[in-house]
């Protein structure tokens, strides 16, 4: 199975489980980044690199590797996404959820499962709410661990 990152995930994976003290689920991710079982919209590296932290590091190394830029059909999608489907979901002059739909894109072209750390709030446009909409799988960064079989 292969998974579309949301920025969340990463920046969960740098929070919650730190280089330092969890090598082993940085290992984890790093060889699933590098066998194309990971992979993210290069709007997401966009996101990361304001950071400016561990989690930017660590992805800046494997940029070329996990980060895709999208294309007319993803294009197409994130269109309907935001013009059609969920409007006023990303605001123009915003850089709230701009990397979302293009996320749900990646993941929706290629049969990928949308890793991200929102959670479905029927009440609020998010991405699990998203993601139920166009039939995109979603799970979060222990889900994820628990799919692909890590373990310390």
């Amino acid at each position: 199975m292969k998974y579309s990152f949301d920025t969340s995930s990463f920046i969960d994976l740098h929070h919650q489980y730190p280089q330092d003290i969890f090598p082993s689920a940085w290992e984890w991710v790093s060889n699933h980044i590098e066998n194309g079982a990971i992979v993210a919209t290069i709007y997401v590296y966009d996101e990361v690199e304001r950071i400016q932290d561990e989690i930017y590091e660590f992805l800046k190394e494997r940029r070329r590797i996990v980060f895709q830029s999208s294309d007319d059909e993803q294009d197409e999608i994130v269109k309907d996404i935001v013009n059609n489907l969920f409007v006023g979901w990303v605001k123009n002059g915003s850089t709230d959820n701009n990397a979302d739909p293009f996320v749900i894109a990646l993941a929706k072209k290629f049969d990928l499962t949308v890793v991200s750390e929102e959670k479905l709030n029927p009440d609020k446009i998010s991405i699990p709410v998203v993601c139920n909409r166009l039939g995109v799988e979603h799970c979060n960064l222990i889900e994820f661990m628990r799919e692909t079989g890590f373990k310390i």
